[in-house]
């Protein structure tokens, strides 16, 4: 497996939005080690990345990467260029990529946190047990979140 980089310009095969030197580099300055496979670590961080709902649309209609794409205002005055893939996003993926590494896989399917119960002076009380069911990053606290479709306004078709 090789990763191929989309630049903004619809790379055919593209799978990723970094190269693994510059995952090396982000992981490195953070003080992270990438104990896993690199390149599998950021395909993994794109199949989560590209399951999100972003603002605008995809630059081609065929394209199979989300990015890059055009109409895609972060606020007034400021816009993300048809043929850009903002840094936000790609240090997002890099983010998640090394979540990933270190046990946290927003693609992974975790069992759901059991039930367990006690009766008490004639009542029944339920505790939950575990943890939750999936890790999901949180992009509120990062500027990827800029880049992201609001959650309350209806998808255009």
């Amino acid at each position: 497996m090789s990763i191929i980089v989309e630049d903004g310009t619809v790379v055919s095969g593209a799978n990723s939005y970094v190269t693994v030197s510059e995952l090396e580099d982000y992981a490195e300055l953070r003080g992270n080690s990438i104990t896993l496979d690199k390149e599998i670590v950021l395909i993994k961080a794109m199949d989560w990345i590209e399951e999100q709902l972003y603002k605008g649309d995809k630059l081609l209609c065929d394209q199979v990467l989300e990015w890059p794409r055009v109409n895609v205002i972060i606020r007034r005055c400021c816009f993300v260029e048809s043929n850009e893939i903002p840094t936000a996003l790609k240090q997002f993926q890099m983010s998640v990529a090394v979540g990933i590494s270190e046990g946290f896989d927003p693609t992974e399917y975790r069992e759901r946190a059991a039930l367990s119960e006690d009766d008490c002076g004639g009542g029944r009380i339920e505790y939950m047990t575990g943890s939750l069911d999936a890790y999901q990053p949180n992009p509120k606290l990062h500027k990827f979140n800029q880049l992201l479709r609001p959650k309350n306004r209806s998808l255009r078709i």
